[in-house]
């Protein structure tokens, strides 16, 4: 008989310490949207200084917390969502690798690239119904992240993976 692996419980200090780190990520996030006027100010300088785009640097910011209440809820969904899904990957793929400091990067392009498809395809349907051309030139990608909800799901999430990562270093 094979032995079974026994799950590892997170004890009631490693959720206090969680949830402390959640309302650190809150206080982050709100930080970061306090500096998205200087920040911005700071790429449109620039990007008339060297001639070049710079719209991408608006991941760094994010929109209001306060807009509606999914902006509020957003980071600690995705926070506990990735706190608990390090678990579940490790034991699917039977490695440590989710606590690899290559797997927020990794969560970060995937993010990207679910928010550019479903961009896309959201401007091409409404400028077809329009009846118009879509041009891919049209399309703000960085513009729309850094003013969407969805900034705050990549921040939530990985805010949530360095929780998991220090639980796990702390060994509390």
């Amino acid at each position: 008989m094979a032995k079974e692996k026994e799950a590892k419980q997170l004890s009631s200090s490693s959720i206090v310490i969680s949830a402390f780190i959640c309302l650190l990520s809150y206080f982050a996030l709100y930080a970061m949207y306090l500096a998205r006027a200087s920040i911005g100010s700071t790429i449109g300088y620039f990007q008339t200084l060297i001639g070049v785009k710079l719209d991408f640097l608006l991941i760094l910011t994010i929109p209001s917390l306060i807009e509606s209440p999914m902006f509020l809820a957003m980071p600690a969904i995705t926070f506990f969502l990735m706190f608990f899904l390090i678990d579940w990957a490790n034991d699917y793929f039977e490695t440590r690798q989710a606590l690899h400091p290559l797997f927020p990067v990794l969560f970060l392009l995937l993010s990207v690239a679910a928010y550019f498809v479903a961009l896309y395809w959201y401007l091409k349907n409404a400028y077809d119904l329009q009846g118009t051309e879509f041009a891919f030139d049209q399309m703000d990608l960085w513009g729309h992240l850094g003013n969407s909800a969805f900034m705050l799901f990549i921040w939530g999430g990985i805010f949530g993976w360095i929780a998991r990562y220090a639980v796990e270093k702390i060994k509390i």
